[in-house]
C-alpha cells in the first residue's frame, strides 16, 4: 500500500477524487470542446461545399473549354473551306470574264464581218453576172459557129 506521503499517489488521489469546482471546469471545457468541435465540423462542411462547387465550376469550365476548342476547330475547318471555295470563285469569275472578253471581241468583230459578207454577197453577184455574160458570149458564140457550119 501506497503512504500518504508519496507525492505520486496524492496526485492519483487528487485526480480520482476531484473536487466539484474541477469537476465544473471539466465540463466546461467538455462543453466547449464540443462546441469547437461542432464549429470544426461546420467549417469542414463549408470546406467541402466550398470544394464541391470549385470542384463543379471546375468540370463545368473544362466542358466549356472543351466546346470552345471544338468550335475553334470546326471554325478553322470553316475558314479553310470559305478560302477554298473563294479561291474557285475567284478562279471561275476570272474564267468567265475572259470568256466575256472572248465573247466582247467577237461582238466587236461582228460589223467588219457584215461588211467582208456585203462584199462577197456583191462579189458573188458580179460573179454571176459575168457568169451570165459569158454564157450569153458562150451561146452568141456556139449559135455564130452553127451559123458558119451551116452555110458552109
Amino acid at each position: 500500500m501506497a503512504s500518504l506521503q508519496d507525492p505520486e499517489f496524492l496526485e492519483a488521489l487528487q485526480k480520482l477524487f476531484a473536487s466539484s469546482n474541477d469537476v465544473r471546469q471539466l465540463a466546461e471545457m467538455q462543453k466547449r470542446l464540443y462546441a469547437g468541435l461542432q464549429d470544426l465540423s461546420s467549417s469542414h462542411r463549408q470546406v467541402y461545399d466550398h470544394v464541391r462547387s470549385l470542384t463543379d465550376a471546375h468540370n463545368q469550365t473544362r466542358n466549356e473549354t472543351q466546346e470552345l476548342t471544338r468550335l475553334r476547330r470546326d471554325t478553322d475547318n470553316f475558314l479553310r473551306q470559305l478560302d477554298t471555295a473563294h479561291r474557285e470563285t475567284r478562279d471561275t469569275v476570272r474564267q468567265a470574264m475572259d470568256t466575256i472578253r472572248s465573247v466582247q471581241d467577237d461582238i466587236r468583230k461582228i460589223p467588219q464581218l457584215e461588211r467582208t459578207v456585203e462584199d462577197l454577197k456583191r462579189e458573188v453577184e458580179r460573179q454571176r453576172q459575168y457568169d451570165v455574160r459569158d454564157e450569153r458570149g458562150d451561146k452568141d458564140i456556139e449559135r455564130r459557129v452553127r451559123d458558119l457550119e451551116r452555110r458552109k
